[in-house]
């Protein structure tokens, strides 16, 4: 069952654009799965659609993070685990800037690297950070969770994608963001060699 969707997405598909869209299935035992799923309609000559091209991913464990995440659950750490996420935690008041071990691993740092906001951001590829700086500042100023996907380089120079979520928290007087962090590189090879096998 569709839960999601919007008329947005549906008339994207009817005229041949691009759509994203989550929804959930049911299964065997009243288990319930989130699916997300991108990509775009072909049309023939005629203008009808002739086909769906696209991805659909299994998104189940990152809900179950967003939603440990918003409540402060202790089942945070399973989700993750099983997501193979890493957690971090940023104070852009003070530039004070926190992240698991798991998550410097994502950006191919050592595991007792020490960040601040700058040097965290350093390791964004530069095209990038200014959506990321945007994104900090509207969650910040708003308490809109923040999700976004980008690149981030190791040191040695190698390309990775993430996709970082995460909500603005009250902490000792001071507004924080603590979000989680997973590798995304696959999906998006996937998805680009999609694109490319189509043209």
């Amino acid at each position: 069952d569709v839960c999601s969707s919007d008329l947005t997405n549906l008339d994207a598909i009817k005229n041949g654009a691009a759509f994203d869209f989550e929804y959930q299935i049911s299964l065997q035992g009243g288990r319930r799965k989130f699916i997300h799923e991108r990509g775009y309609a072909r049309k023939g000559s005629d203008g009808k659609v002739t086909g769906l091209f696209g991805t659909a991913q299994d998104v189940t464990d990152e809900k179950l993070m967003q939603k440990a995440l918003a409540e402060n659950d202790k089942r945070l750490r399973n989700a993750m685990e099983a997501a193979r996420a890493g957690s971090w935690e940023l104070n852009p008041a003070t530039g004070e800037f926190s992240a698991s071990a798991r998550a410097l691993e994502i950006h191919g740092l050592p595991a007792d690297v020490a960040l601040t906001q700058q040097s965290a951001m350093a390791n964004v590829f530069p095209a990038d950070r200014p959506c990321i700086e945007a994104g900090v500042q509207r969650a910040m100023a708003t308490g809109e969770a923040l999700r976004l996907e980008h690149r981030v380089q190791w040191p040695d120079g190698t390309l990775r994608w993430v996709e970082n979520y995460a909500q603005r928290r009250l902490d000792g007087g001071q507004f924080v963001l603590v979000g989680f962090v997973r590798d995304i590189t696959n999906r998006k090879s996937v998805e680009a060699k999609l694109v490319e096998s189509t043209h």
